[in-house]
């Protein structure tokens, strides 16, 4: 995914904070919404920038189209199944026991613990994610690829 940006900050190591105007990708996407609470349309992120920008410099940074299907996958995917397997293991668990009165309310408990462990497992991953020096940092780093201005 490539979008257009404003070097806003220069820092340390080959590292600018860059101001990102969200239109292209998000124009379709059914969850923009949640990225954009409020209606803000813009948002900062550090990339990796082995060019000579400067604050002000507009740019064209990337990264790839799988690591962003993989975040996808993880951030709505993995909770949800993890919720809905959850659900149904307790509840088709459940039949049949002195507890088949109360069963909806225990797997609905159960359901809301798996989205919760999704969640976690979430976490975890983005903290591997954000360690430098780890092939998923690596596979998530947005980058700057060329200056436009």
């Amino acid at each position: 995914m490539v979008e257009t940006a404003r070097v806003v900050e220069v820092g340390p190591s080959g590292s600018v904070t860059v101001e990102v105007t969200r239109h292209e990708a998000c124009g379709t996407c059914a969850a923009r919404g949640a990225c954009h609470p409020g209606g803000l349309k813009t948002g900062r992120v550090v990339a990796a920038c082995g060019l000579p920008c400067t604050v002000g410099d507009t740019v064209e940074i990337s990264i790839s189209d799988s690591a962003v299907r993989f975040a996808v996958l993880w951030a709505y995917v993995v909770p949800a199944g993890l919720l809905l397997a959850s659900l149904s293991a307790v509840w088709y668990a459940l039949s049949g026991t002195e507890l088949e009165g109360s069963r909806d309310i225990i797997a609905g408990i159960a359901g809301l613990a798996g989205a919760g462990l999704g969640f976690l497992i979430m976490k975890l991953v983005n903290g591997r994610i954000r360690r430098p020096g780890t092939k998923a940092h690596e596979r998530f780093t947005i980058r700057v690829v060329r200056i436009l201005d």
